[in-house]
């Protein structure tokens, strides 16, 4: 008996030691500052690139295209000249130096620099009738570009030497699309390569899609997106974090404060997805972005600014609205958008 009571009281004695032991789950949370950025521009940018928390790339209409950075308080641009008819929609910049940028309209033409707009090189260009490009991405010296689907053939160019030269993607190895499917010119957001894994949101066709293909695979995948359909409406941002966890957003500029049906997320590499409840979402947006340092989503559009940190739950931080796309730095998240807007928002990470 007094062995079998001091054998209880071991284990209970172990039981209590290993609760102990047991990884404590820290609450983590933000605190956020946003600040206005007064730039020499008041064109509509839609292309962001951020380099760090005090530069990045800017694109946008009547040909803008420039490098900022912040000295003190002051900014400094440099833009590119003679191009005042082009509408630069997206733009990737590798570092303070290089950079591509592409244009949309009844023609595509993209073009690199590798010293700041001292040399601008052509790399691409499409005068075909109906030709239109809306977005490109970068993981390293790899890109991908996506245009609105031509003649009945998905329009998307792939490129290996840091945008230098480009093909276009046998029709033989993509999806066929759905209607007029495309993408929508919004952000250049709904391009994402993580880990050499490719992955678009479209939208604009019969039902919009996520068009994919895996890392070290030639062939492409299409799974449809629960998101809304139509001709002005699908999804407009994509970004995942891992292989595995992305979130997809958009809606219908035309509708911007409708909330159903404008975001899904996905935690097996897109094969499934979850879409949220109208009551937890935020309205359109045209772009969202993930910052692996903060781990932290934002989402930005015409009616606001909001964040997660899940991509499930979101956080309204403002009701300002005419941001069309955002990305982050180290610390800082960069937005853009209507009449040259700029703003800065500094995060916090507080963990307790």
């Amino acid at each position: 008996m007094i062995k079998g009571n001091i054998l209880i009281a071991t284990i209970l004695l172990l039981f209590g030691f290993m609760r102990c032991q047991q990884p404590t789950h820290k609450r983590i949370s933000y605190e956020y500052k946003i600040s206005k950025v007064l730039l020499p521009s008041k064109a509509s940018l839609r292309g962001l690139s951020v380099v760090s928390d005090s530069s990045w790339w800017i694109s946008g209409s009547h040909g803008t295209a420039a490098f900022i950075q912040l000295q003190e308080a002051s900014v400094r641009a440099e833009s590119l000249a003679n191009y005042s008819s082009r509408d630069f929609r997206d733009i990737h910049g590798w570092n303070d130096q290089e950079a591509i940028i592409l244009s949309v309209g009844d023609s595509t033409i993209f073009l690199k620099t590798t010293n700041r707009w001292q040399q601008l090189d052509t790399v691409y260009n499409d005068y075909s009738k109906g030709v239109f490009v809306d977005a490109l991405d970068f993981e390293e010296d790899y890109g991908i570009a996506l245009g609105d689907a031509l003649d009945g053939v998905l329009y998307i160019l792939e490129s290996t030497d840091r945008g230098s030269s480009w093909r276009k993607i046998s029709s033989d190895r993509l999806p066929i699309p759905v209607g007029s499917e495309g993408g929508f010119a919004a952000s250049g957001t709904n391009v994402d390569i993580v880990n050499g894994h490719v992955n678009i949101a479209s939208g604009a066709g019969t039902y919009p899609r996520l068009i994919s293909r895996m890392a070290g695979q030639s062939n492409w995948e299409a799974t449809p997106l629960p998101l809304q359909s139509g001709p002005t409406q699908g999804a407009y941002s994509i970004v995942f974090k891992n292989a595995m966890e992305g979130v997809v957003i958009g809606g219908s500029f035309l509708d911007s404060t409708r909330t159903d049906s404008v975001c899904a997320y996905t935690t097996d590499g897109g094969k499934k997805w979850i879409l949220l409840d109208a009551e937890v979402v935020p309205g359109f947006r045209s772009c969202i972005a993930y910052s692996e340092g903060l781990d932290i989503y934002l989402a930005v559009g015409r009616t606001g600014i909001d964040y997660s940190r899940d991509g499930i739950k979101w956080n309204p931080i403002s009701k300002e609205g005419g941001y069309y796309a955002c990305g982050f730095g180290d610390k800082c998240a960069i937005l853009v958008g209507r009449g040259g807007k700029c703003a800065k928002i500094e995060f916090t990470k507080i963990e307790s």
